[in-house]
């Protein structure tokens, strides 16, 4: 008997396990910071995510390169609980990704939509030997990046910072771990 109680709360953990390819970027609108003598990326923006999984969803994941540090995420205006950790990748050529695992006041449910805003900031180091030199691809690490192309680099002011808005419909583009 002891046997079938350790079993059943066994399988009902599964149920609690984080489902990275739950939600999909329908838009994000992101103000991008460079400092370019600094190496340093600061982003703030909005993002609008969509639960394409079959089940209502508590948590939802989100990554960056492993350079750069989550500074807040809210939805409505107000701080959301976030644990950050890393995450073995190499989709950005660093091997380990920054995530931040957000437990969501509300489930989100299927093909239900959640507007979160966030915030993250680092140094991007000189790519060397990698495959992608561009600071703003190459720091993604994730799909809502893939979108960014280069005729759309961000202007450089006398005060050696760059700055630019980044918008994007998602494309529907998955958030998948590498």
């Amino acid at each position: 008997m002891k046997f079938l109680y350790v079993l059943c709360a066994l399988c009902g953990f599964q149920s609690f396990a984080l489902d990275r390819e739950a939600f999909t970027f329908t838009n994000y609108d992101l103000d991008v910071r460079v400092e370019p003598e600094q190496q340093r990326l600061a982003v703030r923006g909005k993002l609008i995510l969509r639960n394409d999984s079959a089940s209502a969803q508590k948590n939802l994941c989100l990554q960056i390169s492993s350079t750069l540090d989550w500074r807040s995420i809210q939805i409505g205006g107000k701080p959301v609980q976030f644990v950050t950790q890393p995450y073995t990748s190499d989709i950005d050529h660093t091997g380990v990704l920054s995530e931040a695992i957000v437990t969501l006041p509300q489930p989100v449910l299927p093909k239900g939509t959640i507007e979160l805003e966030i915030g993250y900031e680092g140094t991007i180091p000189l790519a060397t030997g990698t495959r992608s030199a561009d600071p703003l691809l190459r720091c993604a690490g994730s799909a809502m990046w893939r979108g960014i192309q280069s005729q759309s680099r961000p202007q450089i002011s006398r005060k050696g910072t760059a700055s630019s808005r980044r918008r994007g419909d998602g494309r529907g583009e998955k958030l998948r771990p590498a």
